[in-house]
Parts: structure tokens; sequence; C-alpha cells
């Protein structure tokens, strides 16, 4: 991610890099400035999420394969990092007791874990249920979302789930984390629509009471829901069609035919 840290490291592309394949249509512009040749084919995500057997079943699939009772369902995912998790579950766990302190029963929480996460580092917490290997269905089946910033953030708007994220850890990370980051943003979804659609929390602004409020908000607030949908829709079209990979592997084919 050259564009938003390491700028450095474009000269490297310009001096051992004949073709560069980029996976974000914003990277269009950026590498053309810099003079380093760049094609963009469309995400593979999109392809990994339109494929995925799980998520062409119905809500009902999904209640009986996780054991589940019919709710309100908030999706957590805390990242895959230790900075991450370290920072944003404490947050979550203390969001969830707000929550069922404010409106017992009314919410479920769906903890999506990592699969490169031994689950026990999540502990365990009244009213969310833990599940491994199915995160794309926790998504679609949830009202809202709490997101550690990453690629799970883009997985959310394009399974179309209202969604907040946030960002934090110890303060001289943050702080350093500040200073070298060229973007004004910490979202991929904002970063390929141009805007912000949802907000974006850093360390003190993400407490577990701003955190409640804005899942409230976004499982609620039908003006709010309908808004962020619409411009997930708009992102999606931005971000090309089905099948990047084939038309990827077609044209470096065809590329290196040529210099034969």
């Amino acid at each position: 991610k050259v564009w938003a840290w390491k700028e450095g490291r474009v000269r490297l592309l310009k001096k051992y890099v004949d073709m560069l394949y980029i996976i974000f249509p914003f990277e269009i512009p950026y590498f053309e400035k810099k003079g380093v040749v760049a094609r963009y084919f469309g995400n593979p995500l999109i392809d990994r999420i339109e494929n995925d057997v799980r998520l062409k079943g119905s809500r009902e699939d999904f209640l009986k394969r996780h054991s589940l009772e019919e709710s309100t369902f908030v999706a957590l995912l805390p990242g895959s990092r230790k900075m991450e998790i370290d920072f944003l579950l404490p947050r979550m766990k203390g969001m969830v007791k707000v929550l069922n302190d404010r409106y017992p029963g009314r919410y479920h929480f769906l903890l999506a874990a990592a699969p490169s996460v031994d689950i026990s580092k999540y502990g365990t917490c009244d009213g969310v249920t833990i599940i491994q290997n199915d995160t794309y269905s926790v998504l679609r089946h949830s009202a809202a979302a709490v997101i550690s910033s990453g690629t799970a953030s883009l997985e959310a708007a394009l399974t179309g789930t209202p969604q907040v994220v946030c960002y934090g850890g110890s303060p001289i990370s943050v702080w350093i984390a500040r200073k070298v980051i060229r973007i004004d943003t910490i979202s991929l979804a904002h970063m390929i629509l141009g805007r912000h659609i949802f907000k974006e929390w850093i360390q003190n602004e993400c407490s577990p009471e701003a955190l409640a409020d804005e899942v409230v908000r976004l499982s609620s607030d039908e003006k709010v829901i309908c808004g962020m949908k619409a411009d997930y829709a708009r992102m999606r079209t931005l971000m090309g069609e089905t099948g990047a990979s084939f038309r990827v592997g077609a044209d470096m084919y065809d590329y290196l035919k040529q210099m034969i």
C-alpha cells in the first residue's frame, strides 16, 4: 500500500516492475501520476464473496447451522492482529454490556473469529456467540457491524452490512501512524468511493458507549441504512465486474507472449 505509507517504494516499482496489476480502482490515477504502468481488471474479493456457497442459503439455513434463535444480530469483527484484538475486543465487550443493560434481549452479538486466531483469545461474554469460518454469512445476516479497519470493512460493504470502523492501539503507535499515513481515511470503501459513508473512530473516540449508540442508529434508522446501502451499491459498481483473476491471467499471458 505505497499510496498509504512508504511511498519511497514507488521508485523500486518503476525500476523492477514492467507491468503492475492493481486491485483497487483508486490506484489507477495514483500510479499513472507516478509514471508506473498499471492495469486494473477488478478485485478478486468480489468473486470470493459471490461464490461463497453459504451466502446462497437462506436466513433459516444460517440460524440452523449455528443453532441460533431469530434475533437482531450485530456482527463483531475485532481483527486478526494482536494489537487490533487487544484494543477493540474489550471495547466491544463493553458495548455489549451497555446494550444489554439498555435493551435487554434486543440484540444478539456474533463474533466472527479470524481463522488465524486461537479461539480462546476471544474469551467469553454474555450474549455473544463466536462463529468460525462463516464471516460473510455473519455479516450478511447482521443488522450492523463493528469492525476493525482492514479488508473486513470492505467485505461488510460488499455484503451490504451497515458498519462502524475502529482503529487503535498504544498511544505511541497511533501517534506514529498519524504521522506516516498519507490518506484521510482508514477504510477501503471510502477510498474507492472517494468520500466517507460510515463512521471511523480512532483511539479514544472508540468507547463502549459511543459504539452502543452507533449500533442502535445503524440497526434502526431507516434513512441511515438505506443511504449507506445505496453508497455501497455505487462503490460496488466502481469496483467492476466479477472474473478479475481470470482477466488478469489472460492479460498477463498476452503481455508475456509479446515479450518472447
